[in-house]
């Protein structure tokens, strides 16, 4: 079974018309399927692809940037090899994003990635009631199951509309319960508490994505270091009611996103926090820089979102926080 968000399907590229095309900054990694048949090809194109592709030093192939882009996309913003071969020809990671591809164990979930200037719009266009389907499957795995009947819990009970604080209360609830349901199934012991983060904690989160996390873009970087360089005040929460229709949707985004991920590594509170820490991070630096709150989130998801090692830094550091 395949699961995805209700919204997804007014999905639409932008393609050429993209303000931030997915095509630039990042290399682009050739799977072997895709690597094989570009190998075979004795054209002008294929020529092209033997010049621009590498391999790193974990084996992958890849293309090479080209003036911190793509070498294949050309000046309408347009993808050559699409345009010349066809879709299927291009890699697999150029197929399915701005789709994020869960594997479970009995179930896949696919999402869509707030990264995209697209889906960007959609998810924050489209109500979070309802959006997010209930998980029906039942694994072989307890502790999945546990999670999946919490989160269905969760959206059911979740209200756009209520403050932003209410819904995150919740959340470490429904966590904290899942938690204990699960350390009664398989004890794993955990390491973070379901204390919602404070002000200062999100000032901590920022320097730590400032100073520890790999940054793609000198525009993220520039908004970390002038965050930082600011106090927040008491007006912040005033700023977070003020956005709390599109905080709560980014909100309901990120538990859809993160949620069941502790079945990989059973702490329920590092997840809630994780995901708590990037519902209210990209506001803060949105209220700081007097941003859109909307472009924030799209840059943080840019920023964090597809890469894994930056991921793992902030579990770590999240989990480093909380012992």
């Amino acid at each position: 079974m395949i699961y995805s968000p209700f919204y997804s399907e007014k999905f639409e590229c932008l393609a050429g018309n993209c303000p931030d095309t997915c095509c630039a900054r990042w290399e682009i990694i050739i799977d072997d399927d895709t690597a094989s048949f570009y190998s075979g090809l004795n054209t002008k194109l294929g020529e092209k692809i033997k010049k621009f592709s590498d391999t790193d030093e974990d084996g992958n192939r890849y293309f090479k940037l080209h003036n911190n882009r793509c070498p294949f996309l050309d000046e309408d913003n347009l993808c050559e090899i699409r345009l010349c071969l066809g879709v299927e020809h291009t890699a697999d990671v150029c197929r399915q994003h701005p789709w994020f591809i869960e594997e479970y164990e009995g179930f896949t979930e696919k999402a869509l990635s707030l990264s995209c200037p697209a889906a960007c719009e959609i998810i924050f266009s489209s109500t979070a009631a309802g959006a997010y389907p209930e998980v029906t499957d039942i694994s072989d795995d307890k502790v999945l199951n546990i999670l999946t009947d919490q989160r269905n819990k969760l959206f059911a009970g979740f209200d756009e509309n209520a403050s932003v604080r209410q819904n995150i209360n919740t959340l470490f609830s429904v966590a904290e319960n899942a938690q204990n349901r699960i350390d009664e199934a398989e004890p794993f012991g955990t390491m973070c508490g379901f204390a919602p983060p404070d002000i200062q904690a999100l000032c901590s989160f920022t320097d730590h994505l400032l100073n520890d996390c790999e940054i793609l873009t000198e525009k993220w970087k520039k908004l970390l270091a002038y965050c930082l360089s600011k106090t927040p005040d008491k007006y912040f929460e005033n700023y977070i009611a003020e956005n709390s229709l599109l905080i709560n949707r980014a909100l309901a985004y990120f538990i859809y996103r993160y949620f069941l991920k502790a079945v990989n590594e059973p702490d329920c509170g590092a997840y809630a926090r994780l995901i708590a820490l990037s519902a209210l991070t990209p506001p803060l630096i949105a209220f700081l820089n007097g941003e859109a709150p909307d472009e924030t989130f799209r840059l943080f998801s840019k920023e964090i979102e597809h890469d894994p090692e930056n991921l793992d830094l902030i579990l770590d550091f999240i989990m480093q926080c909380e012992t």
